[in-house]
């Protein structure tokens, strides 16, 4: 009888995690742009769901540099945060469906050379018609950074582009 319910309780349990896995990154860009020096300005920016239940609204964010350092980064755009708090904003909901919601930070890198940003949040869209089981894969982003210091100047590509809305 014991072992009934303990194996009963499990199943319950494992029910109940299994439905209130949240869902929610559409999409998302990493941008940057030299600001001196080797230090860059970057910048995280997500789209996601705000149409539904067990959403997971990220207040904060990690950004991995590339050089074996890493971030954790307040959302700053929106209206001051009423959902968040440590200085997080709220994020902009583009629609009834779709939140713009940037991370931006400053990071020094040790010298001149190639490096991966990248951010990776375990919630993605389900449905995601080309992703097979997309509810069950990562949501990662990544920019590559080429910084290279010539004779005549700086280089740093890309920087701040238009976002797709």
């Amino acid at each position: 009888m014991f072992k009934n319910r303990y194996v009963l309780f499990t199943i319950l349990c494992l029910g109940f995690f299994l439905s209130s896995k949240a869902t929610h990154n559409r999409a998302g860009e990493i941008t940057y742009k030299w600001l001196f020096g080797y230090t860059y300005e970057i910048k995280v920016t997500t789209y996601t769901n705000i149409n539904g239940t067990n959403l997971a609204d990220r207040c904060e964010d990690t950004v991995y540099f590339g050089d074996g350092t890493r971030a954790v980064v307040l959302r700053s755009n929106g209206t001051t945060s009423t959902l968040c708090s440590g200085g997080a904003k709220d994020g902009v909901p583009l629609n009834s469906n779709i939140k713009l919601n940037e991370y931006v930070t400053t990071h020094t890198y040790p010298g001149p050379g190639n490096y991966l940003i990248s951010m990776e949040d375990p919630n993605r869209n389900a449905g995601v018609i080309n992703l097979p089981n997309s509810v069950n894969q990562v949501f990662y982003i990544e920019s590559f950074s080429h910084s290279y210091f010539w004779f005549w100047g700086k280089i740093a590509l890309p920087f701040y582009l238009s976002s797709y809305r």
